[in-house]
């Protein structure tokens, strides 16, 4: 959800099933994340309690923990819906890099975004326009042709 949804609870319960946590699990997707320099500054790190469902916490603190709950799950199939729209540039870059990651290790990730250049980070790119399939294939052929896709890449390199 774009509205990362945390529970009034620690963090690495927030992360793992309560009472049952896997330690290193816990550590890998903490790392996956990019939670650990975010974890060392707090007082009680993974034990630090979650107030009014995240309130104390930023938007991009927020969407990372609940990104290493979803890593944590290790589900075949992981929904990110914006999942870089509270992100830094760096820190966004660092998570695209571990959505190739799961692809490689065949997991199929889904990313919602209407951020054409991070869509560029895809295997395979759908342009929803109006409610319809307007495009699909790789970066590539996207790039190529002189669709939609192409368009919003290029208007938004220029901002960048």
């Amino acid at each position: 959800s774009q509205s990362s949804f945390l529970f009034n609870d620690t963090i690495r319960n927030n992360i793992s099933y309560p009472g049952t946590p896997d330690e290193e699990k816990i550590r890998k997707v903490v790392e996956a994340a990019q939670l650990e320099n975010f974890l060392q500054n707090l007082p009680d790190g993974l034990d630090t309690k979650v107030e009014g469902y995240g309130e104390n916490f930023s938007g991009g603190e927020r969407q990372r923990i609940a990104l290493a709950r979803a890593l944590y799950r290790d589900a075949p199939v992981l929904l990110l819906d914006e999942p870089t729209a509270a992100l830094d540039a760096d820190t966004s870059r660092k998570i695209f890099d571990m959505v190739k990651e799961k692809n490689r290790e065949g997991k199929t990730v889904i990313m919602i975004t209407h951020d054409a250049i991070k869509a560029a980070y895809a295997q395979k790119i759908v342009v929803i326009d109006d409610g319809k399939v307007t495009e699909s294939g790789s970066p590539e052929t996207l790039l190529n042709n002189n669709g939609r896709y192409r368009e919003l890449y290029e208007s938004q390199k220029k901002q960048k």
